[in-house]
């Protein structure tokens, strides 16, 4: 993920999706953070996985502490 990221950047992209669960649904805090950071200046959407997350409250939160500016999902029923 880190050289698709810097090949993005490389070619003038404004922005990345990406994102990164730990094995219980929840949000990789720390990973998807570098990746962000890796990922500045341009702007980072968080991936439909966030539709896997068991609690996606809290998952919108772990995403804000990350940096994701943005957050793709196909699931129209988010109260869980």
């Amino acid at each position: 993920m880190r050289r698709d990221i810097e090949r993005c950047g490389e070619e003038g992209a404004d922005g990345i999706v990406t994102g990164i669960l730990r094995a219980d649904g929840s949000i990789d805090i720390e990973r998807t953070q570098k990746l962000v950071e890796l990922a500045h200046p341009m702007e980072v959407t968080f991936h439909r996985a966030f539709d896997l997350c068991k609690d996606t409250y809290r998952a919108l939160e772990e995403i804000i502490i990350t940096g994701a500016s943005r957050i793709l999902t196909s699931d129209i029923n988010t109260r869980r």
